[in-house]
Parts: C-alpha cells; structure tokens; sequence
C-alpha cells in the first residue's frame, strides 16, 4: 500500500510538473519567437558584441540561424494566441504554416489534424498546394496577358476606324459646301454616306467588343493599353506637327495649335472629374 501511494505521489507530481512546464512552453515559444526579431531587426545583437545576428543565435541561444528565422517567421505570421493554442503540435509544424498565406493555412488546419499528421505529411500537402497555387497563377497571368493584348488591338483597330470615320465626314462636308454650279452629281455624296454608315456600324462592333474584352480585363490594364496607344499616337502627332511647322500657313499652324491646347484641355478636365470623385 505505501508502494502504492509512493507511485501515486509521484504520478501526481509528474502530471503537475508537466503540466506547469507545457504552459510555460506555451508562454514562452511566443516569446521566444518575438524576442528573436526583435533582436534581429533593432540590431541589438551588436551592443552584446556580434557583428550579425546568426553568430548571435548560435552562440547566446544555441540554434542555427535557420532555426533562428524559423522562429522569427511564425512571430510575423501569427498572433500570440495563435501560438498559443498551436504550440502542441510543434515548432516545425509551425514553422510550415508560416510559409503560407492565410486562405491555405485555413484549408490546411480545416483539412489536416495538425496534431497526428506528421511533419513529412504536412509538408506534402503544403508543397502540393503551393504547387497549384503556381499553377493557378501562371494561368491567370496568361490569360490576363492574352486579354491584354486583344484589348490593345481593338483600341489600335477602334482608333483606325474612328480615323476613317473622320475622313470620310470631311469627304462629305467638303462636297456639300461646294457651289451647285461647280458640283451638281449628288451621286457621290450619297456613296459617301453609305460608307459612312456602313464604318460607324464597323466601329459600334469594335467598340462592343472592346467593352466585352475590358470586362474580363482588369480596369488598371485596361487603361494602360488605352495609355499606351494614346502616348504613340501623340507622339507621332507631335513629331509630324513639328517636322511640318515650315510648310504650314498662319493658319494651319493656329489650327494645328488649338487642336494640340484641345488635347490638353480635354484631359485636364478628365484628370479634374476623376479628382473629384
């Protein structure tokens, strides 16, 4: 019977003693953790006389400086009580979460008993969802690469056809304003507004199919293609109105001027309305 008790006395004070030290483990790993980057990132490691804090880690804590980021890592990842709660499955386990973002760290712990699953396992799945995380990733960026470029396209062709749209106007209200005398065969006018009519519906299709393709495409990379279609065509604008300037007239040079300060105006005003919103 005193045997007994003798074993029993010790089995209650063990299960004290191990309990009392898990929560000061569980106290402490966060601490840890967090004193870890903190010495790292002050650089106080220098005042105790290490040049670099992995000669600090291994010589004032005894671990290996990749042992030392480890623990740095999961006090940027997780909140204290986190740790707290998850120190039972260890610090590797914890060190493997860290390196994911939360939407997989979520799946993994409603997926994975954390606690049984070994350190292989669980780096197996998390290797296999960072894999089709990649894998989603590389094909968002392909398609957003390949909508990008259609969209360009269609600015490049809309503008083409706004182009013609404006020439074929000019045709027309050149002929209209000339003398009866001079031009009676209305034949011609009426031919230019079929064809007029005919590019503006080619244009409202463009523009129907631009408006499709900005949909899928998101709104910054849209306005970028719009951008850069705008800098090239200005740029060559700019540069013929200048290589012509001599051989224009008085007039055609003011013309060429407001049109320009038009410009200017017209995307000072937008720039004006986005402010404001």
């Amino acid at each position: 019977m005193n045997e007994l008790t003798a074993e029993y006395t010790k089995a209650v004070d063990l299960d004290r003693r191990i309990k009392v030290s898990a929560q000061l483990a569980q106290q402490n790993l966060y601490e840890v953790c967090k004193g870890l980057k903190e010495m790292r990132d002050g650089k106080l490691y220098k005042e105790l006389g290490y040049k670099n804090f992995d000669e600090y880690a291994e010589n004032e804590v005894g671990i290996k400086h990749c042992q030392a980021y480890k623990y740095i890592l999961v006090a940027e990842k997780f909140s204290e009580d986190f740790v707290h709660s998850s120190v039972q499955i260890g610090m590797t386990k914890l060190s493997l979460l860290a390196t994911l973002d939360e939407p997989q760290r979520e799946e993994i712990q409603q997926t994975v008993d954390l606690e049984s699953t070994t350190v292989k396992e669980l780096k197996e799945k998390i290797d296999s969802l960072k894999a089709e995380k990649e894998q989603a990733e590389t094909e968002f960026k392909q398609k957003k690469q390949e909508l990008f470029k259609k969209n360009l396209a269609l600015v490049e062709e809309k503008n083409a056809q706004e182009e013609k749209l404006a020439e074929l106007e000019g045709q027309i209200k050149e002929l209209e304003n000339r003398p009866h005398e001079v031009f009676e065969d209305t034949s011609k006018i009426e031919e230019l507004k079929k064809q007029l009519a005919e590019q503006q519906k080619e244009l409202e299709s463009v523009k129907n199919a631009s408006q499709n393709v900005s949909h899928s495409t998101p709104i910054l990379d849209v306005f970028k293609a719009y951008m850069k279609s705008t800098v090239d065509a200005m740029r060559s604008l700019t540069a013929f109105a200048e290589q012509n300037k001599a051989a224009m007239t008085a007039s055609e040079r003011q013309l060429v001027c407001d049109k320009l300060e038009m410009i200017i105006t017209l995307t000072r005003q937008s720039a004006e309305k986005m402010k404001g919103v």
